[in-house]
C-alpha cells in the first residue's frame, strides 16, 4: 500500500511540474481542500470569467492529467456529501481519485418512504438528480432492489425490506415529477 502511495505521490509531482503557474495553484488548491466551487477556482486562478476557468479545467489540466495520471484530475458534481464534514455540497469542482471511492455501487437509505397499507405497500422515493431510464426494479419476497444512474453516472442500489404477504408479481412503478412511486399489492389473508 505505502508502494502505491508513493507512485500516486511522484504521478501527482510529475502533473504539477507540467502545469502552467495557475493551472499548478489550482490544483494544489483542490488537493488541499478536496472540492472546490467555481467562484472559488475562478479566484484562486486570478480570472474575471467563469469560462476561463472552465476552459483551462477541459483543455489543460484534465488533458494533462490523463496523459500523467491515466484518469481526469477534476470532475464535477451536482450534489456530493463531504465525507470529511458530513455535509451536502452542490455544485463543485471534486479530485477524481476522491470518486473513485465511490464508484462501486452504494447502498443510499435517504430517499424511501415506505407505506404499509391494508391492501399494498407504497414505497415513495425522491429521484432527483437520477436518469429515469436507468432505473430498474428488482423484487423477491423479502426486498425490493431499486438500481439507478445519477446524472454523474455513479450508480446506486437501494434495499427495501418488504412486509410479509407482499405480492411482487403484480407491483407498478409509476414516476412524475422526479418522483418514483412502487405500488406493490397484498396477498388477502
Amino acid at each position: 500500500m505505502m508502494e502505491k502511495k508513493s507512485t500516486d505521490n511522484k504521478k501527482n509531482e510529475r502533473l504539477l511540474q507540467e502545469l502552467d503557474v495557475g493551472s499548478r495553484r489550482m490544483l494544489l488548491y483542490m488537493m488541499k481542500h478536496k472540492h472546490a466551487s467555481l467562484d472559488e477556482l475562478t479566484e484562486v486562478l486570478g480570472e474575471s470569467f467563469h469560462m476561463n476557468t472552465l476552459v483551462r479545467i477541459k483543455n489543460v489540466v484534465n488533458p494533462k492529467a490523463i496523459a500523467v495520471l491515466k484518469r481526469p484530475a477534476l470532475r464535477f458534481e451536482k450534489l456530493r456529501v463531504d465525507p470529511e464534514k458530513g455535509e451536502n455540497v452542490l455544485f463543485s469542482w471534486w479530485l477524481t481519485e476522491e470518486n473513485e471511492k465511490k464508484a462501486l455501487p452504494k447502498e443510499e437509505e435517504q430517499f424511501a418512504d415506505v407505506f404499509d397499507e391494508d391492501n399494498e405497500v407504497l414505497i415513495i422515493m425522491d429521484m432527483k438528480g437520477v436518469r429515469e431510464e436507468s432505473i430498474q426494479v428488482d423484487a423477491d419476497h423479502e426486498r425490493v432492489r431499486i438500481f439507478f444512474l445519477d446524472f454523474n453516472d455513479l450508480e446506486h442500489v437501494q434495499q427495501i425490506p418488504l412486509p410479509v404477504g407482499a405480492d411482487i408479481s403484480g407491483f407498478r412503478k409509476q414516476f412524475q415529477n422526479q418522483t418514483m412511486i412502487l405500488s406493490i399489492p397484498k396477498n388477502e389473508e
